[in-house]
């Protein structure tokens, strides 16, 4: 995800404390690509029973999407997410969602709605340094 604007590279600690999270953890949604034993791509799918509790649905989320470079471009990342959304399907949710950089060159806002998402709300992000000069 070196590509997102936000990303940020994590330290091992950072990645392990990631895996031990009870929400965005559930391996057993998780789809990734192997070739040989080198990471290709994935999506990090995960449902919030909390949160569906509380607002009334059933939706899980396919998240965290990514291709490296080298593999781009073959259909990989499609599969992943079909894979994904018929997991979420046999969990019993009728919906999936996801948060996309409309920005993202590589492609991402395309290939989400060719798997039949589509945009529900645009948020902007502003984000500006405090050092220097002030404004009144």
């Amino acid at each position: 995800m070196a590509d997102e604007w936000h990303w940020v590279e994590q330290t091992e600690e950072q990645m392990g404390a990631q895996i031990d999270d009870p929400i965005e953890a559930q391996l057993d949604l998780w789809q990734v690509a192997w070739d040989g034993d080198e990471v290709v791509a994935g999506v990090l799918g995960f449902i919030d029973a909390a949160e569906n509790s509380e607002l009334g649905r059933r939706r899980g989320y396919t998240e965290s999407i990514f291709t490296r470079r080298p593999w781009r471009g073959r259909g990989i990342a499609s599969s992943l997410i079909a894979r994904n959304l018929r997991l979420l399907e046999e969990r019993g949710m009728t919906e999936a969602a996801l948060i996309v950089d409309a920005t993202s060159p590589t492609g991402a806002v395309e290939l989400y709605e060719r798997m039949g998402f589509r945009r529900e709300r645009t948020e902007i992000t502003f984000e500006r340094d405090v050092e220097g000069p002030q404004h009144g």
